[in-house]
């Protein structure tokens, strides 16, 4: 009896133990619940994550345990929570001088960047204004020469000759220079051949003569035929 009696005082001091410490939460994303009960997504009072403390208030036998944390009371189970305190690793430090220094260096080159470009828009502006000045200078070119074509169109339209030319036009009379040229083409043309011509001239001659004498020999021929 009296064994049964320290056994049962033995439990319920380790359960007090147990209750009204400090446990701390293993896993990322682990769930405080308001019931005893992982299938009803409902029930979720609140998400915590790893290495954050929670007091736990008491245990149960089938695996939950009942803590507080910012004033809500719930329920998570037992293996998500540890009574260890856990090593909390110092963030590394940041050597800010090094850091500094290639900021300023990323800050030089951009500033260098920026002047280029700044300098390119500048000579970019230049361009432009150089090519308005032209654009304009064109402009006023081709409506000079629009008001000279109106002027010119009106003039002929307006324009009326004093005579008429007769229908039959002597072109050598209209040209004279043009004949003129036609007349040294022809001589040039006999002079760099003359030998041909003079070949030919003769043999005129020649056949003429030869078709005079065959004439004459029949003609002859005719008169002795009839005598007989």
């Amino acid at each position: 009896m009296q064994a049964r009696f320290l056994l049962i005082f033995s439990l319920l001091l380790s359960a007090n133990l147990w209750a009204n410490s400090a446990v701390f939460v293993i896993n990322d994303d682990s769930t405080i619940r308001s019931s005893k009960s992982e299938e009803d997504s409902k029930n979720i009072l609140k998400i915590v994550n790893h290495n954050q403390q929670l007091q736990r208030l008491t245990m149960h036998y089938s695996g939950w345990s009942l803590v507080a944390v910012d004033d809500i009371n719930g329920w998570i189970l037992s293996s998500n929570v540890t009574s260890k305190v856990p090593i909390i690793k110092p963030k590394p430090v940041v050597n800010l001088d090094s850091s500094n220094e290639k900021y300023k260096i990323k800050i030089t080159e951009l500033s260098a960047e920026l002047l280029n470009a700044e300098n390119n828009i500048t000579l970019l502006e230049q361009s432009n204004a150089k090519l308005i000045a032209e654009i304009s200078t064109l402009n006023v070119s081709i409506n000079t020469l629009t008001q000279d074509n109106l002027a010119l169109n009106q003039a002929a339209i307006t324009f009326k000759p004093t005579s008429n030319l007769p229908v039959a036009v002597n072109t050598e009379t209209l040209n004279p220079i043009k004949s003129e040229i036609k007349d040294d083409f022809l001589m040039k043309i006999l002079i760099a051949n003359w030998i041909y011509f003079s070949v030919a001239i003769a043999a005129t001659f020649l056949l003429i003569s030869f078709l005079i004498v065959s004439r004459n020999k029949r003609r002859h021929f005719d008169l002795n035929s009839l005598r007989r």
